[in-house]
């Protein structure tokens, strides 16, 4: 049985003590992400609706929500959030971001280089009550909103 905190308070001993508030972790705030049944985030989830209207409405044919996972190099994937059929027949590969890290900005833009015979990329965002949709190639995200102009 070992001691207790107060007994190696006495002994000069209470930060080795595994009950010593220096040896506890700090109170750090987890944060959960919040997703629906499809495993989509609130951003995401509001995309599938305009997508699920457009198709209704015969704007696009189709479209899944994570449908594959592109190799990029080695052990480094790719997955697009939604990947639209067209009316066209041709595909629209986008991304739906609410932000934006560096990591993922070089996954979309090297997918779009590597895999540009597979469609259209683009990095899609939440603007207001609309959305502000980018194409993106080899050389990055473009600086235009092409929201009308990509389906």
């Amino acid at each position: 049985m070992g001691l207790s905190l107060e007994q190696c308070e006495r002994l000069g001993i209470a930060a080795e003590h595994p009950d010593h508030p220096s040896r506890k972790a700090p109170n750090v705030k987890v944060r959960i992400p919040t997703v629906n049944e499809r495993g989509q985030n609130k951003t995401e989830a509001a995309f599938d609706r305009k997508l699920e209207e457009m198709k209704r409405t015969g704007l696009i044919e189709d479209y899944r929500f994570e449908p594959f996972k592109l190799r990029l190099a080695g052990r480094t994937y790719y997955s697009p959030d939604f990947a639209v059929k067209r009316n066209d027949e041709s595909l629209a590969i986008l991304e739906v971001k609410g932000f934006m890290r560096d990591d993922a900005a070089v996954k979309l833009k090297t997918a779009a280089e590597q895999f540009a015979w597979l469609g259209s990329f683009y990095l899609v965002r939440k603007n207001g009550n609309g959305w502000d949709i980018r194409s993106v190639d080899r050389r990055g995200i473009g600086t235009t909103n092409v929201e009308n102009l990509w389906i």
